[in-house]
């Protein structure tokens, strides 16, 4: 049985205190990104994020963590959209720093008791599917060369709100 070598573009082994640790060898500039991005939520909370105002504080935005000027093309997707005031409507429109760009908004969400409301909306495109209801390779990428693609895989359960029938 032959071994499979492992993509050393993926991995890197670091010496610790005599010991080699596992390291992800995710570029600087992205791990700061990440170190930067605000607190992941592992739960669904019970009042909208928006009103605890220590959420509030710890908002960050992607303009602010790295440099997507040269992008022709803003894309604002809201995953799990549910109503468009609760998003879309609420935030996003009124104060997300959209430095006079022009954004494409989508709206991903599968309950139908949420299109008709959406039908209404100027602006906004309606997606009416599921979102993770299969763990996928998901491709993320903020560079100048767009072959170049970062990929994530996501590995966790994401905050459901379609109960089973």
């Amino acid at each position: 049985m032959k071994k499979k070598n492992k993509n050393p573009n993926f991995e890197i082994k670091t010496l610790i205190s005599g010991n080699f640790v596992k390291k992800c060898s995710v570029k600087g500039y992205k791990r700061e990104i990440v170190e930067n991005a605000e607190a992941l939520i592992e739960e669904e909370p019970l009042k909208p994020w928006i009103i605890l105002k220590k959420n509030v504080e710890n908002i960050k935005y992607l303009t602010s963590l790295v440099d997507i000027s040269f992008k022709n093309r803003y894309v604002y997707v809201d995953v799990g959209a549910r109503s468009y005031g609760s998003n879309i409507g609420s935030w996003f429109r009124k104060q997300y720093p959209k430095q006079s760009r022009t954004f494409e908004v989508y709206a991903i969400e599968a309950d139908k008791a949420f299109h008709e409301e959406y039908r209404a909306k100027r602006g906004v495109t309606l997606l009416p599917y599921a979102a993770w209801v299969r763990n996928e390779t998901l491709f993320f990428e903020i560079t100048r060369d767009p072959s170049k693609k970062v990929m994530m895989r996501g590995r966790g359960r994401g905050m459901g709100r379609i109960n089973p029938v």
